[in-house]
């Protein structure tokens, strides 16, 4: 399994951008080709398409009006050799929401493939007559991130342990640079994919064990490494691509398994919900997944995000498919 060297924009605000096609507003196309991410195929990460959809929704709506919900499905895979074109249908216009159409659209083998379709809301901020909050697994004061190893010192300490090679050491680092380059990450201790390096660590027995893998979670917290003030829409595109993360493989990774010892593993259909209106991932979040349900060869998965206060930010559920290996997988 080969994780090739990739060349990213200097934030991922950047390379999330869109540029307008056209005069009508309705057309816009990526200033970047998507970027590749945990997937054993050579294609882009969901992510990637994800979050230029969000932005170019953006682009759309007034700044009255904010993200909260993002539902759709994968059609079919990008490719990470070309641009991909967003096509931005206007459903609804009122004082109070605002729903797109979104298509990513993207030619290949000289024809237009249709990637991903979703139906993207916006509200305007009312006055809250409820304020609750679901917590996290682990209270947030039990791991703060200045406590935690960020991705790279997860791996050196795996290495030093021998735990893992140095040919898994860089598997690791290449086919998660873009989070890395993009975000700082701190991995929370007692969480699974911490202890088992998101299931690269296959034979590192964690604390977690003797739990069914339905109560299996494992937390990262998480902050943009750019610190330079950005749109909304830039804010929400972010969000988009790292709500996306580690979903597909999340029951691997709880079972002590990676990538290799599936058939076929990708996001079919995802749901996207943001709970609070402004968001700012310049400040450190933490992003807790764990897996519900699988059968008929699909998987059901979450990821939640809190703020460094305790406040519920965003959701995002996945149906993805999970076929069993063809045949074994090469030996890690």
């Amino acid at each position: 399994m080969e994780f090739p060297k990739q060349d990213f924009a200097p934030t991922l605000a950047e390379q999330l951008s869109v540029k307008p096609v056209g005069t009508d507003g309705s057309l816009f196309e990526s200033v970047h080709c998507p970027i590749r991410m945990g997937n054993a195929a050579p294609i882009a990460y969901g992510g990637s398409t994800l979050g230029v959809a969000v932005a170019a929704a953006a682009h759309t709506v007034p700044s009255t009006h904010k993200l909260y919900s993002v539902l759709g499905h994968y059609l079919g895979p990008a490719g990470i050799t070309a641009h991909v074109r967003i096509k931005v249908d206007r459903t609804r216009d009122t004082k109070s929401f605002a729903t797109r159409r979104v298509q990513v659209i993207q030619e290949q083998n000289g024809k237009e493939r249709t990637c991903l379709d979703l139906l993207i809301d916006f509200h305007v901020v009312e006055d809250a007559y409820y304020q609750y909050d679901e917590p996290p697994e682990q209270p947030l004061d039990a791991a703060r991130p200045e406590d935690c190893l960020s991705w790279e010192e997860q791996i050196a300490d795996h290495v030093a342990k021998k735990n893992i090679n140095r040919g898994i050491a860089a598997l690791a680092e290449n086919a998660f640079a873009p989070n890395n380059h993009f975000f700082e990450n701190r991995g929370v201790p007692q969480s699974v994919s911490a202890q088992n390096l998101l299931g690269l660590a296959k034979k590192v027995k964690t604390t977690q064990d003797g739990l069914p893998i339905t109560a299996k979670w494992s937390s990262v917290w998480s902050r943009l490494r750019s610190h330079k003030p950005e749109s909304d829409g830039a804010q929400w595109a972010s969000l988009a691509f790292i709500m996306d993360a580690a979903l597909s493989f999340l029951p691997l990774t709880h079972d002590q398994r990676f990538l290799d010892d599936a058939g076929a593993c990708s996001s079919l259909d995802i749901a996207l919900r943001v709970f609070q209106p402004e968001v700012d991932l310049r400040k450190w979040h933490l992003r807790q997944a764990k897996t519900k349900t699988a059968a008929a060869g699909r998987t059901y998965s979450e990821n939640i995000l809190w703020d460094d206060q305790g406040r519920m930010v965003a959701s995002m559920t996945q149906q993805s498919i999970m076929r069993a290996p063809h045949r074994p997988g090469p030996k890690m």
